[in-house]
């Protein structure tokens, strides 16, 4: 539910009128299941017997914090940067990049560019030479080129973000990538053509 929550409202939290696009109903199963992921990552034995279920569940619970808008979305960002720091020692390989997404998307929701800026090129500088989820990396360097744009105004960027669209257009032409850049374009009226 987490996955399908995230791909149909994360391009879509940075709004002032989030709370008018989201559906109601859906709002109200993200908080819910948000609490229900707390009161699971209060069980201690979690920590004991299942840190990779106990890391994973840290990540939805973040995702969920950050779709749930509001003050919710630094409580989230507050919780993966947590996360990153009490598991550097294990390989968090197959979730480097979500952690990284999320946090984007966090940033970027809260208007903290530069943290946009700081996350990106902590992104970089970890998945090197690792294998990461495409889709994921494509998003990432789109809210990183957005950001930036929004930023400085350096037309680089939006040349950077018209690649990345390709990029996700050649992948999956459908793709929820494809409508979070559209959706990015047409949202804050950027003079580029996709």
């Amino acid at each position: 539910k987490t996955s399908i929550y995230l791909n149909s409202y994360h391009h879509l939290v940075h709004r002032s009128d989030y709370y008018k696009i989201v559906d109601e109903e859906d709002l109200k199963e993200i908080n819910a299941l948000a609490a229900r992921c707390r009161e699971m990552l209060n069980q201690s034995f979690l920590e004991k017997y299942y840190k990779n279920d106990l890391i994973n569940l840290e990540l939805l619970y973040s995702g969920l914090l950050i779709l749930s808008g509001g003050p919710a979305i630094k409580k989230g960002a507050d919780e993966l940067e947590s996360m990153l720091i009490s598991y550097q020692q294990i390989n968090l390989a197959g979730t480097e990049d979500s952690v990284f997404l999320f946090l984007m998307i966090a940033y970027f929701s809260t208007r903290a560019y530069d943290k946009c800026a700081a996350t990106f090129k902590r992104y970089l500088r970890v998945t090197k030479g690792k294998r990461v989820y495409d889709d994921n990396d494509i998003e990432i360097y789109a809210y990183y080129y957005l950001s930036q744009w929004i930023s400085v105004k350096n037309k680089q960027y939006l040349l950077k973000l018209k690649t990345t669209y390709h990029r996700a257009v050649k992948n999956k032409p459908q793709s929820v990538q494809v409508t979070a850049i559209k959706e990015f374009v047409s949202y804050f009226n950027l003079p580029v053509e996709l």
